[in-house]
């Protein structure tokens, strides 16, 4: 298996109050046919248990040039485009039921060994599982984000068990409604972010509070940064451009 397409019909909490699709539900759906395809190549999350294996993801780079309307179809196409030493890449593009391209995105990926809790390092037996294709949709990411020397605001969350997802961390499209609870509403509406990158580094999970840090580095860019509240762990680095 190569190249994968799945289809979805958008709902109603994909939607903003000022009826816009958001880039959560586009990571949403993303995320989901990726899960799809793992499972199709029996790697996915019913097959855990038994190969002691699961995938981590570690960044995103999502760019937007439209939204679809609500109870429309979309179809998501995606592959693994290539592997890194112990990391692998997985692409996608989202086209309307018109075939026109709403999104493209690209994701890096490591696999966990949940039985000796490391990540796995030989690679090749689970990748040709996938049938690499060597395209992509992004010519390059930067995959390391840094953050800002200082910040313009900060609050302070609890992890709530509606965050959680099946590996019992705070799943990773949280973190980017996590900033979006943060950010000045003027920035967000009507208009949404095009351009979403974000670097995940430590999980979070039940139980702890986390510190969500913003900067404002223009009209057209922010910075977020999800860190513990004592600011020694960093969870995430978001960078939202228009």
């Amino acid at each position: 298996m190569a190249f994968m397409n799945y289809t979805f019909r958008t709902e109603l909490t994909d939607f903003d109050a000022n009826g816009n699709f958001t880039n959560s539900a586009i990571l949403k759906y993303l995320q989901e046919a990726g899960a799809l395809h793992s499972d199709a190549v029996h790697m996915g999350f019913h097959d855990t248990a038994n190969t002691g294996f699961t995938w981590i993801l570690i960044n995103w780079k999502l760019e937007v040039f439209a939204r679809p309307a609500w109870n429309s179809t979309i179809s998501v196409k995606t592959w693994c485009s290539r592997v890194e030493k112990i990391h692998t890449f997985r692409d996608f593009e989202v086209y309307d039921e018109n075939h026109q391209l709403l999104a493209q995105a690209t994701s890096k990926w490591i696999l966990f060994n949940i039985r000796t809790n490391r990540m796995e390092r030989n690679l090749e037996r689970f990748i040709d599982l996938y049938s690499l294709e060597q395209v992509s949709v992004f010519p390059s990411i930067e995959e390391k984000l840094k953050e800002p020397d200082s910040y313009d605001f900060r609050k302070d969350f609890p992890v709530f068990r509606r965050d959680i997802d099946t590996n019992h961390h705070v799943n990773n499209i949280s973190y980017l409604k996590f900033a979006y609870e943060v950010l000045p509403e003027e920035t967000i509406f009507p208009n949404d972010f095009s351009g979403i990158e974000i670097m995940y580094k430590n999980s979070t999970v039940l139980g702890e509070d986390y510190a969500v840090l913003v900067k404002k580095e223009s009209d057209d860019f922010y910075i977020v940064t999800i860190k513990s509240t004592d600011l020694t762990a960093l969870h995430a680095i978001i960078y939202l451009k228009r």
